[in-house]
């Protein structure tokens, strides 16, 4: 069997192996871990093979005592205090990896009503339909603002209330800023 064919002969590219079980599919590709588990892709960052951060996420190395795969932290959640909120600090290599991007809260003029608005891309639903956007106080990090949301036009959201005018939104990365923040997926 050469690298370039798994198990059962299905030609792969360069680095990549699949180990299959009854009850599982592990494909590794140059050091990532993939979980195949019911039809389902599970998302395993880990440095599987001892070398450097195969991702280049969060720039980690693995301990020299230990041949186990290392959990790259791409993210530091700390607890706002005084309230349920969270803090997510970003490492620059996730900001880059997750390609985040922002956008200011604008204001604007809506049928003869001065409206904050912000891109539809920024507004994220918890699991009560509460509306929220992450704002950015300082590179790297977000915190979750709750939205009241008036309508929808198009790809922009008219806000009731929300951030102050300037403060930048998460555009891009908004679904794993929430993961992060809320444990989503752990």
């Amino acid at each position: 069997m050469s690298s370039k064919q798994d198990a059962l002969g299905s030609a792969l590219p360069e680095g990549w192996l699949v180990s299959r079980n009854r009850r599982r599919v592990l494909l590794i590709a140059f050091g990532i871990v993939f979980g195949i588990i019911g039809g389902t892709i599970t998302f395993l960052i880990t440095n599987y093979d001892g070398n450097a951060d195969p991702l280049g996420i969060a720039g980690l190395r693995p301990s020299a005592q230990s041949d186990a795969p290392t959990k790259i932290e791409a993210a530091t959640i700390e607890k706002i205090e005084g309230t349920e909120l969270n803090r997510v600090i970003l490492s620059e290599k996730a900001m880059q990896r997750l390609d985040i991007q922002t956008a200011p809260v604008r204001e604007e003029q809506v049928n003869g009503t001065q409206r904050k608005i912000i891109p539809y891309a920024a507004v994220i639903y918890d699991l009560q339909g509460k509306t929220w956007a992450y704002i950015s106080p300082k590179t790297r990090t977000f915190v979750r603002h709750p939205i009241n949301v008036e309508h929808i036009e198009g790809d922009i959201a008219v806000l009731v209330d929300g951030p102050p005018a300037g403060t930048p939104v998460a555009t891009v990365g908004v679904a794993e800023l929430y993961g992060s923040d809320t444990g989503i997926g752990k």
